[in-house]
């Protein structure tokens, strides 16, 4: 019938500007080698930084307690992104140490504050640290799970890690990576996402350089026979 197609993409800004070198943003990568952006059928806009007031209010649901210090040198830092401003604090929130009597609601204590004000620091390498400092079987479950992609079948992790004897993956490891870890997401009951391309591919890499890696290839090839039987 001819019935025009309005389509919305959203996309980060620094994985857009790279183009999606080596197809880390599969989107990206596709659109910069088409020919769109020469039809003059396709309009990109930018989005500006999110103003002040709404970082700040975003800092204090996060981080309630903070010293005006401590709170102005964070929002300085995530300079108007709200997903750095997350990671931020999530990085902040998994060593409750930092904190005024351990209490997450509270300021951080100066030591925990002068230890932890991440100069130069990138949002990718904020990522792989909560990824490397989640619990071991966690990373297990999401080792795992990478195998099928940044998108996977819960189930299917599951019966992989079924069939390797020195692993034991539970369904209530995926629920830890997802909360309070926020390193995955679910898309619906049975399917999941990792949060980043930054964490697929620190997952990716963790199950190769691990003890799983050399027998996790074969797991999957049985399992993926199961499925298709």
């Amino acid at each position: 019938h001819n019935w025009r197609l309005l389509v919305v993409v959203t996309h980060w800004e620094r994985e857009w500007l790279m183009k999606g070198v080596n197809q880390s943003s599969r989107f990206a990568h596709w659109f910069h080698e088409s020919d769109l952006i020469e039809s003059n059928k396709v309009d990109v806009l930018r989005l500006s930084r999110l103003d002040a007031r709404f970082m700040e209010r975003l800092m204090d649901a996060l981080l309630p307690g903070l010293h005006n210090h401590q709170k102005d040198h964070y929002l300085d830092l995530a300079s108007g992104n709200p997903r750095f401003l997350n990671e931020l604090v999530l990085n902040l929130k998994r060593r409750p140490e930092l904190f005024e009597s351990e209490d997450l609601t509270r300021a951080l204590t100066e030591r925990g504050f002068r230890n932890n004000k991440f100069p130069n620091i990138a949002i990718e390498q904020l990522e792989q640290d909560r990824f490397s400092g989640s619990p071991k079987h966690v990373r297990d479950a999401l080792g795992l799970s990478s195998l099928q992609g940044d998108q996977f079948f819960r189930e299917f992790t599951l019966d992989v890690a079924s069939k390797l004897q020195s692993c034991q993956v539970t369904a209530g490891y995926l629920d830890e990576a997802e909360s309070p870890l926020a390193l995955v997401a679910s898309m619906d009951a049975s399917r999941m996402e990792f949060r980043s391309k930054t964490i697929f591919a620190r997952a990716e890499t963790y199950l190769k350089d691990s003890d799983l890696g050399e027998y996790a290839e074969q797991a999957r090839l049985e399992t993926v026979m199961d499925w298709v039987s």
